[in-house]
């Protein structure tokens, strides 16, 4: 998995355009603040699906469910997607660099602690 920060002047519907046809997610820069929180959220949609429990049919969508602590992806989408031009990109396969070009995005800081908020971290472990 990498994370990456991104900024572009793509629409949001451009950039949903774009990001459907990879294995990857766009998310809010508000909705994410720490590495631990993408780990942790990435560990229990693979465990979801190792145990044939997962709610959604892809990785990256039970990723998102996990992350915004929904059970629906509509829910999900709602919280999550971008809403200004600054977004995290969260790349499960595929090059970077594809990646970021398909978003006409460039890469910025990441900004992100390294832990998180235990708070932040118990929502998402408990969300199901």
């Amino acid at each position: 998995m990498i994370v990456i920060r991104g900024i572009t002047s793509l629409s949001h519907s451009e950039i949903r355009k774009q990001i459907e046809t990879m294995d990857a997610v766009v998310v809010d820069v508000s909705e994410v603040s720490s590495l631990q929180q993408v780990k942790l959220a990435e560990h229990l949609a693979k465990k979801a699906f190792a145990a044939k429990k997962n709610i959604a049919k892809k990785l990256k969508y039970e990723f998102l469910l996990w992350l915004s602590g929904k059970n629906d992806l509509a829910s999900a989408f709602k919280q999550l997607n971008p809403k200004g031009n600054k977004f995290f990109v969260i790349i499960f396969s595929g090059k970077k660099e594809t990646v970021m070009r398909a978003l006409g995005a460039c890469e910025i800081k990441l900004g992100l602690e390294n832990n998180a908020d235990q708070l932040v971290l118990e929502s998402i472990s408990l969300s199901r």
